[in-house]
């Protein structure tokens, strides 16, 4: 399940750079800017660019590193499964077996 969160994570992220640079080379093709943060300082007569580049930053930002983030539980989680041990199936000599048990996973039923 981590799995496929982080992937999720790492397509959204991958999506919001794309995107990023997509529209800061679109703004620059104009040559009315040099630059994506130049462009949101400026005046635009029809449009009013309120921190566009520095809020499209800080989600790019933060995407990488919930991506780092889940990168790391991703790995704790595969770390604490490799040390513990396998959990041990039951046997017919063990205590814990009883006619209740093969009931339900069928067989003999044990007469006493």
């Amino acid at each position: 399940m981590a799995a496929v969160i982080l992937l999720f994570l790492l397509i959204s992220a991958c999506v919001l750079r794309a995107g990023m640079d997509m529209l800061c080379a679109s703004i620059v093709h104009t040559k009315q800017v040099a630059s994506c943060q130049e462009a949101e300082r400026k005046l635009w007569v029809s449009y009013r660019p309120t921190r566009f580049y520095s809020n499209l930053y800080s989600a790019q930002a933060s995407a990488w590193v919930n991506v780092f983030l889940w990168c790391l539980l991703l790995a704790w989680l595969l770390i604490q499964q490799r040390r513990e041990a396998p959990i041990p199936l039951l046997r017919h000599q063990d205590p814990e077996w009883s006619a209740e048990t093969e009931a339900i996973l069928g067989g003999q039923p044990r007469r006493s």
